[in-house]
């Protein structure tokens, strides 16, 4: 059932059409924080890829429970909840993506947390 609802959900996002999941419309905010991700690379740092981001999401759990309040949102950005330690997080998805998509070399990552238009902090 899980594997269903997921596979409905990376298909709805792969093909662009919008609907709800969870009860939230697409394009409203589901955690309380933004993440940028950027791929540090000697000579350019870029986004991470959606890609990436969505199978880091998607993979078998870690066994940390405040991974699993993380939501891809578009090419390097992540929605997080204040659970998330972003050390942590950095250190993980390092890890996961260089074994992934690194082809024998480390994937260095860097996350900033973004404000919020409106956030007078």
């Amino acid at each position: 059932m899980f594997r269903l609802h997921r596979d409905k959900f990376r298909a709805s996002r792969l093909s662009g059409t919008r609907g709800l999941r969870c009860g939230v419309r697409w394009g409203k905010t589901v955690f309380a924080r933004r993440i940028r991700v950027e791929v540090v690379a000697p000579a350019e740092t870029r986004l991470c890829p959606l890609a990436w981001l969505d199978s880091y999401a998607m993979r078998s759990f870690t066994g940390r429970a405040a991974f699993d309040d993380t939501l891809p949102v578009v090419d390097g950005l992540l929605e997080v909840s204040f659970r998330v330690d972003l050390e942590a997080l950095r250190s993980d998805m390092e890890d996961w993506m260089t074994r992934k998509f690194g082809q024998g070399r480390p994937i260095i990552l860097q996350l900033v947390e973004s404000r919020r238009s409106g956030d007078s902090s």
